[in-house]
C-alpha cells in the first residue's frame, strides 16, 4: 500500500471561467489533479486524473465519467369513457403518436355519468349535455341515434313495420341515450320507458341489443361494424336531430400551458371534429 501525504501546493480560480476550479496537490508519492467542471455536462462534475509514481499505473478509464442526466419525457394521462377509447380513441391514437413520439400517453377508463374530479388527468372525455361548472369544455362532436335490434329478436316478435310497433318491443334503456328524443323524432308522444333491462355504458347497450335482449338506440361510428357484418338492423328511417348527449373534451384551464396537453387537445378535435 502507498501512504500518501498530502500538501496542498495551488489552488487557482480561471480568471475567465469562474465555474473551473483548478486544484493540485503534490508529494513525494502523487501528483493529483482535480477539475471540478460544470460548464461541459451542465452540473457540478468532477475529473480525476492521477499519475502514481508508484508500481500501478492509473488512466482515465479507471475514473467513471459522469453521465448526462436522463431527459424527463412529457407524460399526458387522458380520461375517456370506456366505449369512446374502444370505437374511436384507440383505432386513431397511432396518428398522435407517430406524430409526437416524445410525448407519453397514458388512457384511463371513467365511469360514464359520474362527473368525477380531474385530479387524476390532464384532459377528460366526457359524454354528457356538455355544463361542466369551474371546468372548460369544448364539443368533439355529435351524431344523431336510431334505433337497431338483432336478428335472433326480430325472429321472436311480431314485425315491427313503424315505431309505433315498438309498444311490443322491449327496450334496451340508459340515461346515456334516454328514448323521449327519439319518440319525438318518430311522432310519438310516448314518455320514457321505465320497466326493461337499464345500462349505462353504450357499449353495453350495444352488446346487449347484439345478443338479442331487445331494441335499443344506436350511434353509426359505434354500430356501423355490426350493422355491416348483420349483427344488427336498424329499424324505420328514423333518428334524433340533435341528441341531448355529446362528447366533449373537458379539462381546467390551467393544463393548457403544457404544450402536450394543448397538442392533444388540438389533436382531438381535429380528428373528431370532422366525424
Amino acid at each position: 500500500m502507498v501512504h500518501l501525504r498530502w500538501l496542498l501546493k495551488s489552488c487557482v480560480l480561471h480568471p475567465q471561467r469562474s465555474r473551473i476550479v483548478f486544484v493540485c496537490w503534490r508529494s513525494l508519492s502523487a501528483s493529483v489533479c482535480l477539475c471540478a467542471m460544470d460548464e461541459m455536462w451542465g452540473s457540478p462534475s468532477l475529473v480525476v486524473v492521477i499519475s502514481m509514481w508508484c508500481d500501478k499505473r492509473f488512466t482515465l478509464t479507471d475514473f467513471p465519467m459522469p453521465r448526462r442526466a436522463a431527459s424527463v419525457q412529457p407524460r399526458l394521462k387522458i380520461t375517456a369513457p370506456p366505449t369512446f377509447a374502444r370505437y374511436l380513441l384507440v383505432p386513431n391514437i397511432d396518428s398522435f403518436t407517430t406524430a409526437h413520439p416524445e410525448i407519453a400517453v397514458e388512457i384511463f377508463l371513467s365511469v360514464p355519468l359520474y362527473d368525477l374530479a380531474l385530479a387524476e388527468s390532464d384532459l377528460e372525455v366526457r359524454f354528457g349535455p356538455g355544463r361542466y361548472p369551474n371546468l372548460q369544455c369544448e364539443l368533439l362532436f355529435s351524431e344523431p341515434t336510431f334505433a337497431v335490434a338483432s336478428p335472433k329478436y326480430l325472429a321472436q316478435i311480431d314485425e315491427l313495420k313503424e315505431p309505433a310497433d315498438l309498444k311490443n318491443a322491449t327496450l334496451v334503456r340508459s340515461a346515456l341515450e334516454p328514448w323521449q328524443p327519439w319518440f319525438e323524432a318518430a311522432g310519438l308522444d310516448w314518455p320514457e320507458p321505465t320497466t326493461g333491462i337499464r345500462v349505462d355504458d353504450l357499449g353495453l347497450l350495444q352488446e346487449m341489443v347484439r345478443h338479442g335482449h331487445g331494441v335499443g338506440l344506436a350511434r353509426a361510428h359505434f354500430a356501423r361494424e355490426l350493422i355491416e357484418a348483420g349483427e344488427l338492423v336498424r329499424l324505420f328511417d328514423v333518428q334524433t336531430g340533435a341528441p341531448p348527449h355529446a362528447y366533449y373534451a373537458v379539462y381546467e384551464k390551467q393544463v393548457l400551458e403544457r404544450p402536450e396537453v394543448s397538442l392533444f387537445l388540438q389533436w382531438m378535435k381535429d380528428t373528431f371534429g370532422n366525424l
